[in-house]
């Protein structure tokens, strides 16, 4: 099998995304500050790692992680946790989703409205949440399971 990294144009991400990829925004309460938080990601899948590499090559950013070895091939993660890194990919891929093309833009909207929030509390990372945030929360949950 040839494992070299493949060429990949944006509209061939986009459509392995629309059918192998999630865009989430995921709710959480530290257990330590009892502060309410949301961890945004972009991520998708394969055994194939090489079309794994070529779409970090093609976008710029993202990390693959090893998830398990399987009978006789190792299944492969690519995740963007980082919220630049999500936007870059959001930015980059919408133009060509289709399925997942809402999804992709509610968690941009969502990453944007962060990173003004992030900017006007000087860079103070636990700025607050507010209803406009728990309502792309509630609704990039209800795209995910229409």
């Amino acid at each position: 099998m040839d494992n070299t990294k493949p060429k990949l144009s944006l509209e061939y991400i986009a459509g392995f995304m629309d059918g192998e990829g999630t865009f989430t925004i995921v709710k959480h309460t530290s257990s330590a500050d009892g502060y309410l938080r949301f961890n945004v990601s972009v991520t998708v899948g394969s055994t194939y790692k090489p079309v794994l590499e070529g779409i970090i090559e093609t976008i710029g950013v993202g990390k693959i992680y090893n998830v398990k070895q399987m009978v006789n091939k190792r299944f492969y993660s690519l995740e963007f946790r980082k919220r630049s890194d999500v936007i870059t990919i959001c930015q980059a891929l919408i133009p060509f989703l289709v399925e997942k093309r809402q999804q992709a833009e509610v968690l941009l909207e969502f990453c944007l409205k962060r990173e003004q929030k992030f900017a006007e509390t000087k860079n103070n990372r636990y700025s607050k949440y507010d209803d406009g945030d728990l309502v792309m929360f509630q609704r990039i949950k209800e795209l995910k399971y229409a």
